[in-house]
């Protein structure tokens, strides 16, 4: 009972403190002071002790991308000994976010990722992210058991979006799927219950700094140490891309390798992500960047609550493409694998930063700068949306596997939602032109009216240098008024796919320093696995003219006022004669000429 103890160390400690000052008088105040400041030390002490241990780091990767402009990533990670599994852990708060911890228990949260993004992630002139996110809001969660998912779902989804400050509480049955192969938890391997993962997106959601705001309030040191300072708020919106990601996850407290499941305690890790792509030519006309110009501000040290804060520079196209200078020179250079290959990171400590000398980096281009296109991406995937009117209409999807050499193995998703009414039937698959049967490898779960989605994976193997396209027609189903958005001829979104793609390998990919406990240290299932979103479609359905009841509207109005006006007039007024006297010929001139009767 950790929760016990600390409440008598708690009413110890006061205790202690009105027996100081009932005795202040005796003793000195130095004595004083001391005595109080050594019991609350201690008691603190044991009070940590009891509740846990924790761990919080932070790290920015910062990317020049081929097309000119930089990828900026932070990442706050929590761990906490908390264990989903015991709700009596999650009493007393540290590092970890209360708001956010209480969650977890209330409804039985095992694992959770939430990600709001504006903007589209353009893989063929950026590479692949440190973590996909697809446009709008992306939201799934594993349960710990099985009773009243639906609503635990609901209850959490209405708890994040007042956290977010997000329209998350928009997410009902209709919009809720349950995948059963493509998603795996990625934390410590709990066995993947697909029955208990639920999974929904909202295309439609935008990012702000609304949604900024709360974010930073997650953080141990909030926006006043450490990285979190360089989140300025117009820095980050005015951003190409930008996407905020929190993920939940329990992990071994100490593993001993990737594929380690014996684990003897067990801990909750917190990891907060913020991936932005800046494009350095919109506010000043030299490519030269530092973190100066690109925050607004400079960070003055680590937060004090962070084991490790890390600044690093990817500089592996720096030799042989852009032939750049960074200054002052870091503090170390490092070769990580990522996906196969090998980056090579410029690392700054900012526990060695102090506020009399900040940190400004400096990346200076040489005379001539030469942007280059990047690589072509080893896998991508394409969409696009075929048909045409208002009742008809289909889609194309197109997933391109470019190496020569080897084949993948991909799981594919699609979540449609229920107006857009598939026609399976119609369902042809070809690779490179020849047809192939998918009818084998296809898990298909239909869906209800207003009830549930469709949700279509597909487990494929792309042969080297090949594309595979699926191509298929739904029926565009009529809505009630009232289900219809403000901006109802602006469209519906179908939302974005998710492919998963096992034992990836590809050069262009991003990547984190690997500190300790840090990026992909534990996961459940391998780590070289590559999480890539298709874009959303945006398909016009049947839609009404919603001005013509307004027109209608306000011509009943106009009608009925005339009418009901002359009926007014005529109901009650009252027609009297009156007799009038003949006027004299000078009376009528004087009166003509504004002058009254009878005066000279």
């Amino acid at each position: 009972f950790p929760h016990i103890f600390i409440s008598i160390f708690e009413k110890t400690l006061l205790l202690l403190f009105v027996q100081l000052v009932w005795r202040g008088s005796r003793c000195s105040t130095g004595t004083n002071m001391w005595l109080f400041a050594t019991y609350l030390n201690l008691c603190l002490s044991l009070a940590s002790f009891v509740s846990g241990r924790e761990q919080f780091h932070e790290q920015l990767l910062l990317k020049p991308l081929p097309s000119g402009k930089l990828l900026a990533h932070f990442e706050f990670v929590v761990q906490s000994d908390l264990d989903f599994r015991n709700q009596d852990d999650f009493v007393h708060f540290k590092l970890f976010p209360r708001s956010l911890g209480q969650l977890v228990p209330l409804y039985g949260v095992q694992e959770l990722h939430v990600s709001l993004t504006q903007g589209l992630w353009r893989t063929d002139s950026w590479g692949y992210p440190v973590r996909s996110a697809p446009p709008g809001a992306e939201a799934y969660a594993w349960f710990s058991n099985d009773e009243g998912l639906d609503k635990r779902w609901h209850g959490l989804t209405n708890g994040l979006s007042g956290l977010l400050c997000a329209s998350l509480n928009s997410i009902n049955s209709a919009a809720t799927a349950q995948p059963r192969r493509t998603l795996e938890p990625e934390g410590m391997d709990q066995g993947n219950h697909s029955s208990r993962l639920r999974y929904a997106q909202l295309t439609r959601e935008t990012v702000c700094t609304e949604n900024l705001t709360p974010f930073k309030k997650l953080l141990p040191c909030s926006d006043k140490a450490g990285l979190a300072k360089l989140l300025h708020a117009k820095s980050v919106m005015d951003g190409a891309y930008r996407a905020l990601g929190v993920h939940v996850r329990p992990v071994c407290n100490h593993p001993q390798g990737v594929g380690d499941t014996e684990c003897s305690s067990v801990a909750l890790e917190l990891r907060l992500t913020l991936t932005v792509v800046m494009d350095k030519l919109s506010f000043d006309t030299s490519p030269n960047w530092s973190l100066q110009k690109l925050f607004r501000s400079k960070p003055t040290g680590a937060c004090p609550l962070a084991s490790d804060s890390v600044i690093t520079v990817d500089t592996t196209d720096n030799v042989t493409r852009y032939h750049a200078t960074l200054s002052p020179a870091p503090d170390a250079v490092e070769n990580i694998d990522v996906y196969g290959h090998s980056r090579r990171l410029a690392v700054y400590d900012l526990r060695k930063v102090n506020a009399s000398k900040p940190l400004n980096l400096i990346w200076r281009y040489p005379k001539t700068v030469l942007y280059a296109s990047v690589p072509k991406p080893v896998f991508f995937v394409e969409r696009l949306a075929t048909g045409y009117g208002d009742q008809d209409g289909g889609m194309l999807v197109r997933l391109h596997n470019t190496d020569p050499q080897s084949c993948l193995s991909v799981l594919y998703m699609e979540t449609v939602l229920w107006y857009f009414r598939i026609l399976l039937h119609t369902m042809q698959a070809s690779v490179n032109g020849k047809p192939v049967d998918l009818w084998a490898n296809l898990t298909y779960q239909a869906a209800k009216d207003r009830q549930r989605p469709h949700v279509l994976e597909y487990a494929l193997e792309l042969p080297p240098s090949s594309v595979l396209e699926i191509r298929m027609e739904f029926d565009k189903a009529f809505q009630m008024w009232n289900e219809f958005p403000p901006d109802a001829h602006h469209g519906f979104y179908m939302s974005s796919g998710v492919a998963c793609i096992q034992s990836f390998s590809t050069p262009n990919a991003s990547a984190l320093y690997p500190v300790q406990n840090g990026y992909l240290v534990y996961r459940g299932r391998e780590s070289r696995v590559l999480t890539v979103h298709s874009p959303p479609l945006l398909i016009m359905l049947p839609t009404p003219d919603f001005s013509m009841p307004y027109n209608v509207i306000c011509l009943s109005c106009t009608i009925v006022a005339i009418a009901f006006g002359s009926l007014h007039n005529l109901s009650i007024k009252r027609f009297t004669l009156k007799k009038l006297e003949a006027a004299s010929v000078k009376d009528r001139m004087l009166k003509l000429l504004g002058m009254a009767p009878g005066k000279s």
